[in-house]
């Protein structure tokens, strides 16, 4: 998972994606995992969170903002996480925000950081973004293929209008 955007309410300059000890919140909208021996039991732990079974508190993300993403911060991290390499962030620029988002943020709050989604893009708002970057890129790379075969075989498939014919410039 990586680190959230840095989120600020301009009005009283309080950090909204901070957790109660003051950690930066991991944003769960990406999340990688490894099967190890604890994954299912910490996966299986943050499903059922919200009805406390296990953790305390955890209820009071069932209906409030960032839900799921906050019950991860505020309980399971530290459960699953005694080392502190159990669950490792990704960095925010590598696996948050996309390019321009800061100045696009809709809304009362404010970004502080400028994470740019160098190798996985989260968008949080703007959720037709996905598909559209997505067919970019494709289109991107088929070009990328077709100029190299084009340059490959430029000999077979070029007709010289002089010669009227395929074959050698």
């Amino acid at each position: 998972m990586p680190w959230d955007t840095l989120e600020e309410r301009p009005d009283t300059h309080q950090i909204l994606s901070q957790d109660s000890k003051g950690n930066q919140v991991l944003n769960t909208g990406f999340v990688l995992v490894q099967n190890l021996p604890f994954t299912f039991d910490m996966l299986q732990a943050w499903s059922e969170c919200p009805t406390e079974k296990r953790y305390k508190g955890c209820g009071h993300w069932k209906k409030n903002w960032s839900h799921e993403q906050r019950a991860f911060s505020e309980f399971i991290r530290y459960d699953f996480n005694p080392q502190g390499d159990n669950i490792v962030p990704i960095a925010c620029d590598d696996a948050m925000s996309w390019p321009g988002a800061v100045d696009e943020r809709p809304g009362p709050y404010r970004l502080l950081n400028d994470c740019q989604g160098r190798f996985f893009r989260h968008h949080t708002w703007h959720k037709e973004r996905p598909r559209e970057e997505f067919q970019d890129s494709a289109m991107q790379l088929l070009t990328r293929l077709l100029q190299e075969r084009v340059k490959q075989n430029v000999d077979t498939i070029l007709i010289e209008e002089s010669k009227g014919q395929l074959g050698r410039r």
